[in-house]
Formats: structure tokens, C-alpha cells, sequence
């Protein structure tokens, strides 16, 4: 069994919340050192757009819970179930095929999709660690997603 899996629940969440965090440092540090077209740059929906209640309830929840329950508990579950090839001899297809759908629904920009496709494979890796209890798996995996969405809306609501 993988040691990350063993990890109890908080710092399980902690370790890939930060790594999530490190993706967005290093996505940061990117934007500072390469000048790209503003078209590669359309980020999705602001605070000022929303207000800070729906922003707060469509990023820090709903979004979470939906995207968790499409992109990793149901494509971990159809994978299973419909077809023949067995996910743990089968991880690294079961994770591209998470992070892809995932980072397609979030077709903001093409820079945007690319950053979620990071994303969205370390959302999938967490849950596929902890799959065997589909339940825990899925609220690890929303609280990882919730607190990886906090950051960008705190810098918002500081900004």
C-alpha cells in the first residue's frame, strides 16, 4: 500500500492541498518570466462579476462537490465498471482520462486548461489512493478541491 495513503485524513488533505499550492507557485513564476498574448491569459468568472456570496458558494462548494463527483468519482466508477482493463494495472490512463475531462470543462482559455490538466491529475491521484472507501475518497478529494479554490479567492477578496 502506498505510504501517502496511510497518512491520517488532515494530513492526507494537507499534502495535496500544498502540492496543488506548489502547482500554482510554479504558475505564477511562468507568468512573471514569459510575456504571452492576453488571449492565453482569459481567466474565469471574478469577484466583481458574482459578489462575494455566490462567488464564495459556487467556488469553495459547489464547484468542489460537482466537479468532484464528475471528474473523479464517476469516471473512477465508469472506468471500473465498463471497461475491461483494470484500474490499478490501468492508473496512468484512469488519471489522464480524469484530468482531461477536467481540464475541458474549465475552457476559460488555453493556458487556463492547461493549468487545470495539473490539477486535475493530482485531484484523481488523490482520490484513486483512497478509492476503496468511495465515501471518504470523494469528501477528501471536495476539501482538497475547496482549499486549493480558496487561495485564488482570498487573493480576490484581499485584491
Amino acid at each position: 500500500m502506498n505510504k501517502i495513503s496511510q497518512l491520517s485524513n488532515v494530513y492526507y488533505v494537507l499534502f495535496f492541498t500544498l502540492i496543488t499550492y506548489a502547482f500554482s507557485f510554479i504558475d505564477v513564476i511562468i507568468n512573471i518570466f514569459f510575456t504571452l498574448p492576453n488571449q492565453y491569459f482569459k481567466e474565469p468568472p471574478s469577484l466583481e462579476a458574482e459578489g462575494i456570496v455566490w462567488f464564495a458558494l459556487g467556488v469553495l462548494l459547489l464547484a468542489p462537490v460537482l466537479e468532484t463527483l464528475l471528474y473523479q468519482l464517476l469516471v473512477y466508477k465508469i472506468f471500473n465498471r465498463f471497461t475491461n482493463l483494470k484500474v490499478k494495472k490501468n492508473q496512468y490512463l484512469l488519471l489522464f482520462i480524469s484530468a482531461l475531462l477536467f481540464s475541458l470543462s474549465h475552457y476559460y482559455s488555453i493556458l487556463y486548461i492547461i493549468r487545470t490538466f495539473f490539477l486535475g491529475l493530482v485531484l484523481m491521484y488523490a482520490y484513486f489512493l483512497k478509492a476503496e472507501n468511495t465515501k471518504q475518497a470523494f469528501w477528501l478529494v471536495t476539501i482538497i478541491h475547496a482549499l486549493t479554490n480558496m487561495l485564488p479567492f482570498i487573493i480576490q477578496v484581499l485584491i
